[in-house]
């Protein structure tokens, strides 16, 4: 696993912390996790065409593609628009969810994989949402 992140002022943070990152995708083979390195806000690929409808902020992605290399990147979030409570919702159940997803993946062959699919993680104020994405 690869792991990279960038400081962050005070008022902001990730979803979860990178230890808790770091022990819940341990067994994850060509995993490759960014915390703001890639980034410190989402924007759409341009290769997508079906773009789901978001109501709120994405706080993390997961992506696959053909050769089976998986990242998962964190996006920085203002402290006040995501709470302590949705960083926790994140980190005990969230996670669980991104490793199924990911383990579901990778166990597909090389040749169910036409292009990237990725999960995104939004956060709406009041809960997480889950949207599923393919694109070549």
């Amino acid at each position: 696993m690869k792991f990279r992140t960038i400081n962050l002022p005070n008022s902001e943070r990730f979803a979860c912390s990178a230890r808790k990152l770091k022990a819940a995708f341990s067994d994850v083979q060509n995993l490759e996790i960014y915390c703001g390195v890639l980034g410190k806000s989402f924007a759409f690929d341009s290769r997508i065409k079906k773009r789901p409808r978001l109501q709120g902020t994405v706080v993390a992605q997961a992506q696959i593609n053909r050769d089976l290399a998986a990242i998962l990147i964190l996006y920085a979030l203002s402290k006040g628009n995501y709470p302590e409570t949705a960083a926790n919702e994140f980190c005990d159940s969230i996670i669980q969810e991104i490793h199924q997803w990911l383990n579901g993946q990778l166990a597909k062959p090389k040749t169910a994989i036409l292009g990237v699919e990725s999960l995104l993680i939004e956060w709406t104020g009041r809960e997480h949402i889950k949207h599923v994405m393919r694109f070549l």
